[in-house]
């Protein structure tokens, strides 16, 4: 449910073609999804896991600004980390989760 979320807001929100690498650290998985934006300034991070938050480039599309809040607290469930962050014109959401049970 955590990616299909994720890669969801990415096709949904992006303007382009999305991103996905998945990189072993130690004993932890690593997923990077990115997708290009044109307009980053528009995008909040500090609210974007809050629930119904939507940035500006996607108010004008269907969304219910549920997804990335409800992949934050399934990735807390399992004691990953997830967050968000912009690389020039990139939106990049990265989830970090332990590999040892």
């Amino acid at each position: 449910r955590v990616i299909q979320n994720v890669i969801k807001n990415g096709l949904d929100h992006g303007e382009k073609n999305i991103s996905i690498k998945l990189i072993r650290e130690d004993n932890h998985a690593l997923l990077k999804i990115s997708n290009y934006t044109e307009h980053p300034e528009n995008i909040d991070l500090s609210h974007v896991f809050e629930r119904f938050y939507k940035a500006d480039v996607a108010r004008g599309r269907a969304s219910t600004g549920l997804g990335l809040s409800i992949a934050k607290e399934l990735v807390e469930r399992m004691n990953g980390d997830i967050s968000a962050r912009i690389q020039g014109n990139d939106f990049i959401i990265e989830i970090k989760v332990s590999l040892v049970v």
